[in-house]
């Protein structure tokens, strides 16, 4: 008799894991499963992933318990990676040593490790992600640019089982060989989970039988905003775009939201389209039921979705979703950093729901390319500098500083650049790795015609950027290729100088986060950026605009928050702005010559609603963006928070460690004292201060003589 820990994520894992587990032991295996848990998952009269795998157990005799771990009762020992305090936990918990553990993956979380370590003598038996899709660890976390290290040799699998075998990165099945699930076994675990789960299959006639009549539509949502690949309103429009394409006058539109879904999809496609189509949001109570159980629903159904039912509904029921994605429907409602991820997931996708048509049930149904993850310097290598290489491409002039092996591994990752280049600059006199291309030295570089320059050396690249400036190469010119932090210069001698060659093309010495937010920033090449500045988008535009704009002549020391893709913060020409907090959820907008101290906030936005029924889940989502590694308020909805442009006018000065805020205009030439709360208008010409900020007399525009 094995003994069998399964760690279950979601309930089509216990299609998978259990389908494994018949795979190996057809009779003769006792079965635990463990969930880990927040307490709306479990605690509830609702039904949640608890009640869900505990009703598709039923039939199964020996699946004899079903144990959890509550995610708030143990985050600090998963937080903080405590293996030994974990262990005990799970030894309590569990009561009993297994033969077996059964897991989906183990990209994410300790849990997995966890149990690896608390029973070492136990089989791994990985039954993959979905149906049976697997990734390797590192290479999964490098594609979303996440250093990470290797599985551990203690985590790697012993055998692996998968119902729809695909190996995601190519690199999976180094050390073990994939074992098929047989269709019957999969198609019979379903068969039984429908039969025990009456309340869906009764939900599914009566939908079918409503609207017999009618042409079908099952549009399967997916959390976009949610991951900020896309802003919440541009989805919302490009989901209203693919009904509307795929609809007539006598079509129903069933909506099914992914079960951790955060913003309310549904209910802004039915205030937009009401009057157009009719949409029909499918009972949340079934929201954990994998798409996989609605057998019936899909069946009658058009089903458009972009996700992996597109594969695994193909393999069940010989269902052809349709994919509304093409790589021109992805550039014109994805912001341009998300063209490669999307296409590359189309391209995937197609691929493999092809293969289905020939695909005997034996071996792996498709594997990726990736293969392993290069490990020289940089090791990520593809992810980091990809981007930049496509706008490289775009040239048809080239040189590229450095002739090491940074340049070689370039040119061999992308041979396309090889016709672009003018000559390679560098010091070395080897010349063996660039047969056919000239060397010369940087100063040579001004007898060039070129687009653009690649510095590709990793060590020296400071340096060679800053000899580059100093011989008059415009800075929007050069690109370090390995600089994924921007550029900070400290060095006051190389400034003094370069300004003084350079007046009316001044370097602005960023941080990581203007190199990040680059394609939303409009900064005059005169602008002086202190590298203790900072600008942070809380939800990224889904289209390529300017975020931020900072006029000619202007010194920054500041923070600029934006909270809403919409907003917008513009600051004019000659300003120097101090240690200020710009907040915007609108709009801020400073004019010219404006003089701002340190200690100043500028907001124009409540941030939250007066009332508590309406601001009572904002600690949750900003927790859960928190934990998750989104940026703080990507999950804030906004709709009842009042929001008003700030205007500070012409020749304005305000004082430190003042509050500026939402609704106010501060007229020209106005001073306001320092620790001044500004809730109302400033007259211009005035100065005033205090809390709440009071006006105290006029200020003339110049100094009156006392003979005047």
């Amino acid at each position: 008799m094995k003994k069998c820990l399964v760690y279950l994520i979601s309930p089509i894992h216990f299609v998978s894991a259990i389908s494994a587990i018949k795979n190996y032991h057809n009779t003769g295996s006792e079965i635990t499963i463990l969930l880990y848990l927040d307490k709306t998952q479990y605690d509830s009269k609702n039904r949640n992933l608890f009640s869900i795998i505990k009703e598709y157990s039923r039939p199964y005799s020996n699946i004899k318990n079903i144990i959890i771990l509550d995610k708030e009762e143990y985050k600090e020992e998963f937080l903080l990676d405590n293996h030994l305090a974990i262990q005990r936990i799970l030894k309590t918990k569990t009561k009993d040593d297994f033969d077996e553990i059964y897991y989906s993956h183990d990209v994410v979380g300790n849990l997995y490790t966890a149990l690896c370590r608390s029973y070492p003598e136990a089989a791994r038996i990985c039954y993959g992600d979905c149906l049976g899709t697997v990734y390797e660890r590192q290479a999964h976390l490098a594609y979303v640019n996440v250093k990470s290290n290797k599985t551990p040799e203690y985590c790697k699998p012993d055998k692996v089982s998968l119902i729809i075998p695909i190996d995601y990165y190519g690199n999976f099945f180094d050390n073990v060989k994939p074992d098929v699930v047989p269709k019957q076994f999969s198609n019979e675990i379903i068969g039984r989970c429908l039969d025990t789960s009456k309340a869906l299959s009764i939900y599914v006639e009566k939908l079918i039988k409503k609207f017999q009549n009618k042409d079908k539509i099952l549009l399967l949502t997916e959390n976009l905003a949610e991951a900020n690949f896309i802003t919440f309103n541009i989805e919302i429009e490009m989901l209203c775009a693919i009904i509307k394409q795929n609809t007539s006058r006598n079509s129903v539109v069933f909506i099914k939201s992914h079960p951790f879904e955060k913003y309310n999809r549904g209910q802004e496609i039915i205030k937009k389209l009401d009057k157009q189509v009719r949409i029909v949001l499918l009972d949340q109570k079934f929201k954990y039921d994998p798409i996989e159980f609605w057998q019936k629903l899909v069946k009658s159904c058009k089903v458009i979705c972009t996700g992996y039912p597109f594969i695994s509904l193909k393999y069940l029921y010989n269902v052809d979703a349709f994919n509304p994605f093409t790589d021109k429907f992805i550039e014109d409602w994805f912001p341009k950093r998300m063209w490669k991820r999307e296409k590359n997931l189309l391209f995937r996708n197609n691929e493999q729901r092809n293969k289905l048509n020939t695909w005997n049930n034996k071996g792996l149904l498709w594997s990726g390319e990736l293969g392993e993850v290069n490990e020289f310097q940089d090791t990520f290598f593809e992810k980091k500098i990809n981007d930049k290489v496509n706008k490289i491409i775009e040239s048809s002039k080239i040189i590229i500083c450095g002739a090491g092996y940074h340049t070689q591994k370039l040119l061999e990752e992308y041979p396309i650049l090889k016709s672009k280049i003018l000559a390679i600059s560098t010091n070395k006199k080897n010349s063996e790795k660039f047969l056919n291309i000239s060397l010369i030295e940087e100063i040579q570089i001004l007898n060039f015609d070129f687009e653009k320059i690649i510095i590709s050396s990793n060590t020296f690249e400071i340096e060679i950027f800053k000899r580059l400036l100093l011989i008059g190469i415009p800075q929007e010119k050069i690109i370090l290729l390995y600089n994924n932090k921007g550029v900070v210069f400290h060095d006051k001698q190389f400034l003094k100088k370069f300004y003084a060659n350079n007046p009316e093309n001044v370097f602005i010495p960023p941080n990581e986060t203007w190199e990040k937010y680059s394609e939303f920033l409009k900064i005059h090449p005169s602008v002086i950026i202190d590298p203790s500045s900072m600008v942070n988008l809380c939800q990224i535009p889904g289209n390529p605009r300017i975020c931020l704009e900072i006029g000619k002549e202007s010194h920054i020391f500041s923070k600029f928050t934006l909270f809403r893709s919409e907003a917008k913060i513009i600051i004019g020409k000659r300003c120097q702005l101090g240690n200020v907090n710009f907040m915007a959820a609108d709009g801020i907008q400073v004019h010219d010559d404006v003089l701002m101290a340190w200690g100043i906030t500028v907001m124009d936005t409540n941030h939250h609603s007066l009332y508590w029924d309406e601001r009572k889940d904002d600690v949750i989502k900003c927790r859960a963006d928190y934990m998750s590694g989104n940026v703080l308020g990507a999950s804030h909805i906004w709709e009842n928070i009042e929001c008003k442009k700030v205007i500070i006018e012409d020749k304005v000065w305000v004082g430190c460690d003042s509050t500026i805020l939402k609704g106010v205009t501060i007229g020209e030439g106005a001073i306001i004292g320092s620790s001044s709360v500004v809730t109302k208008n400033v007259k211009s010409w005035h100065v005033g201060g205090g809390n709440p900020f009071k006006h105290i007399k006029k200020v003339p525009k110049k100094r009156i003589a006392e003979n005047e």
